[in-house]
């Protein structure tokens, strides 16, 4: 399979952001919508059945009540379990927003689940490898290349955002940035992290994909570590052009201190990327792996227990099945990008 990341020029990102504007206030009417049912059926917190507005899959059917991991875990397996997140947020906010969640799942679950804060993409990626985790929630490309470690790691779950599976990842410039393409861009670059999949590889793609070399191209390539950093290196002038997840910007906006981000555009949408998934270590097993999907699907906006454990995140309305076939695509995008750097390291033309 190959994969062509769309490249739209700074001429489409008015119509681009509309567009963006327009499906999140689509999922924000229509979790209202389902906030105000839920009071008028008398405040239960029954599951709906069907599918949230925007999945691209339908929702499991799930069993009422907790769902018991004990019983199924094998017996080498200590009766607890740990979860690592991705700090694509900084670490600190990305335990505030998370532990709630955690908390919940060991209820589900019935039994303790301690969450495993680490400071950059690598470290997890390590942290699943060594097997120092048991869940961990991945990007993309971090799930592409910790599989590459580990062989047996299952997909339980992927994530939803503002209803949707996807979301853009995006080129970035200040306001008064002459560029009008990825072509006219030069100075200073920052990406992410590279293990990120909007912050790094769909970016790095798309350069290759439109006969730029990133080595090349731009006086220095820097690295932020998390996508707030580099959205604020952007708006204070540390760099010129950023690669950065669509939803950040509004995180950053948000975010203690919030960073102004008005003198920002986007200067490029290349390309959609699948939100995280939760995958689960291969000594835990089918079945409670299996389990565990079935206990994050629990928590989405159709109940109101889910609203209030999901409202301090960024926009996370739920998780879906998910399978490996749907990151053929990062696969495909990763290998092309890694040939690309060979070749220049090794001096080849």
């Amino acid at each position: 399979m190959s994969f062509r990341p769309m490249v739209e020029p700074h001429s489409e990102a008015g119509k681009y952001l509309h567009s963006v504007r327009t499906r999140r206030l689509q999922g924000y009417c229509v979790w209202t919508l389902v906030y105000v049912l839920s009071l008028c059926s008398g405040c239960t917190d029954e599951i709906q059945t069907g599918t949230i507005a925007g999945a691209a899959r339908q929702i499991r059917e799930l069993p009422v009540g907790p769902m018991s991991l004990p019983d199924v875990l094998p017996a080498d397996v200590e009766p607890s379990l740990r979860l690592g997140i991705t700090p694509y947020l900084p670490a600190a906010q990305m335990v505030e927003q998370f532990t709630p969640i955690v908390r919940e799942l060991s209820s589900l679950l019935e039994l303790p689940i301690t969450l495993i804060p680490v400071q950059s993409y690598a470290e997890l990626i390590e942290h699943v490898a060594a097997r120092k985790v048991d869940i961990a929630i991945l990007p993309p490309f971090s799930y592409v290349k910790a599989v590459e470690r580990m062989p047996d790691l299952q997909i339980a779950a992927q994530q939803l955002a503002w209803g949707e599976s996807e979301y853009s990842a995006n080129i970035m410039v200040k306001d008064d940035n002459a560029a009008k393409s990825i072509e006219d861009l030069s100075g200073r670059f920052t990406f992410v992290d590279e293990n990120s999949t909007s912050g790094f590889l769909f970016p790095y793609h798309a350069f290759l994909s439109a006969g730029i070399e990133p080595e090349h191209a731009f006086d220095s390539i820097g690295y932020a570590g998390t996508h707030i950093d580099a959205i604020r290196q952007l708006a204070h002038g540390e760099t010129d052009a950023i690669a950065v997840a669509a939803g950040m910007v509004e995180a950053a906006a948000n975010g203690d201190p919030p960073i102004d981000v008005s003198s920002l555009r986007v200067l490029a949408n290349v390309g959609r990327v699948p939100y995280d998934v939760v995958t689960v270590s291969g000594r835990l097993g089918a079945v409670a792996a299996e389990r565990i999907g079935m206990a994050f699907g629990r928590l989405d906006c159709r109940t109101s227990r889910g609203r209030e454990l999901l409202k301090p995140t960024v926009a996370i309305t739920g998780w879906v099945q998910a399978d490996d076939v749907s990151y053929e695509r990062i696969r495909d995008m990763y290998r092309r990008v890694l040939e690309h750097r060979a070749t220049k390291k090794s001096g080849r033309p």
